[in-house]
């Protein structure tokens, strides 16, 4: 267990009331941890107010800034008087003690810094700071305070990529933009349609981000204030929604290849096809293995340019419709739907519809299956909020399409966890360029088996 110094930067007026981090102190050391709180008026800018404490020993110090006493430029003169401590020193700005983040902050410090085991479960770090090798330490990044504007919409996309290829897997941005212009605050009839539909195509590319997140300024950004429920907007941001939540085994699967194959979620195409038309295509990508992903950025646009990169056929995600690769072709984009284009030889898992990720277990489990080409994918569970699976608490599925055999064979499980469904129903849906269908997830399954863990293989005509 860890001796943790919390140290206060506080006003010079300011009372001690005002930050009351005991709450926080107390759940610490409810987790074993000693901790020992210190408060420092922020008048100085030197760091010899914070000098003494060096000797203080134990094994980390936590320098807390909740009201940004400090500048920046300061904050490195904190962190020089401590050095001579041979405890850890860390230093966060902007943590108000009374909200979670000051709690989850210091929580994932004694977790980084002591290698203890902390009772808070599933942190992560929501930074608008990056830097190389940041993914080992559950931090995302946003990408600021952008703008709410049509353009600053398609500069995330390359934005987004530009990160995935810098090795850093978790990115997101503020779907909607943070700061908005005068005439969405007080829109005339015309303003307030185009901002409704900004708001769609936004939320329509926001849901294949690895983080889905929305933020901003006024307007407001909840479902129900930017349109009534009868509008389109409102429909296609709720279908949006429905849609990641039902696509949660598919998502937390590539989470899981994040973490322990160095994996991506959100791919550039120069990353998986080796076709020279693609090196200069930034405003479409991959969603994982399986999903094209290609966001509407213009007012008004019901069509949009899609590039399908060589190599592979591909499956109109709503339609069923069928493509081959290596051209390009004017999709459709209506308001309500974002072209998504799915690859041949894809197994796509997907679960019930949940109001939040925990709701319920992804039982029955329905496959889609995407026949055109041999494929592969492995379902990855674990118990969704703890740091059980560093321990080797999880579960992995392996799946298989072959296409000469016209097969899915359903691997054994390799693995376990507390929790782990030992028995789950599988439904699993053929897509080909005869069915017909897109993707469903009303229709009657073309098979269903009963899944225990043990190898099976489907075979379909």
């Amino acid at each position: 267990m860890a001796h943790v110094t919390l140290i206060i930067i506080t006003e010079p007026d300011a009372p001690a009331s005002e930050f009351a981090p005991a709450d926080y102190c107390q759940a610490l050391e409810a987790s074993g941890h000693t901790v020992e709180l210190v408060a420092r008026p922020g008048s100085s800018r030197s760091g010899a107010a914070f000098a003494g404490l060096a000797a203080a020993g134990g094994d980390l110090l936590v320098v807390l800034d909740p009201a940004m006493c400090y500048e920046p430029a300061d904050l490195p003169r904190v962190v020089e008087a401590l050095q001579s401590s041979d405890a850890e020193v860390a230093v966060a700005s902007r943590l108000t003690p009374q909200s979670g983040p000051f709690r989850a902050a210091v929580g994932m410090l004694v977790r980084w810094w002591t290698g203890s085991t902390d009772p808070l479960t599933g942190l992560i770090a929501l930074t608008r700071s990056a830097y190389a090798g940041q993914q080992r330490f559950a931090a995302a990044t946003w990408s600021g305070d952008i703008a709410a504007r049509w353009h600053d919409m398609k500069t995330q996309i390359a934005a987004g990529l530009n990160f995935s290829l810098s090795g850093l897997p978790y990115w997101t941005m503020d779907i909607g933009g943070f700061s908005t212009e005068r005439r969405f605050q007080e829109p005339s009839p015309e303003d307030l349609e185009e901002w409704r539909e900004m708001l769609t195509r936004w939320y329509q590319f926001g849901a294949f981000c690895p983080l889905f997140r929305s933020h901003g300024e006024y307007p407001y950004r909840e479902i129900y204030l930017i349109a009534p429920e009868s509008h389109p907007a409102y429909r296609s941001i709720a279908d949006v929604i429905h849609l990641r939540y039902r696509l949660m085994p598919y998502i937390y699967s590539l989470a899981g290849m994040v973490t322990h194959e160095d994996g991506t979620i959100m791919r550039a195409l120069v990353m998986d096809f080796d076709d020279p038309a693609v090196r200069e295509i930034n405003d479409q990508y991959m969603f994982g293995p399986a999903l094209l992903i290609n966001p509407v950025t213009e007012f008004g646009a019901r069509t949009r340019l899609v590039y399908l990169p060589s190599g592979s056929g591909w499956y109109d995600f709503y339609t069923g419709a069928y493509a081959p690769g290596g051209r390009a072709i004017e999709a459709a984009a209506p308001y309500e739907k974002m072209p998504i284009f799915v690859k041949a030889g894809t197994i796509l898992p997907t679960g019930p519809a949940l109001q939040y990720s925990d709701e319920k277990p992804a039982d029955p489990l329905r496959l889609f299956v995407f026949a055109g080409a041999d494929g592969q994918f492995k379902l990855y569970e674990d118990e969704n909020v703890n740091y059980d699976y560093e321990k080797g608490e999880f579960a992995v599925i392996p799946m298989r399409w072959d296409e000469a055999k016209k097969t899915l064979t359903i691997g054994p499980r390799r693995g376990r966890f507390d929790g782990m469904l030992k028995r789950r129903t599988i439904e699993i849906v053929k897509i080909d360029p005869k069915t017909g269908r897109g993707v469903d997830f009303d229709a009657a399954p073309d098979k269903v088996i009963v899944y225990d863990g043990k190898k099976q293989t489907i075979k379909f005509r």
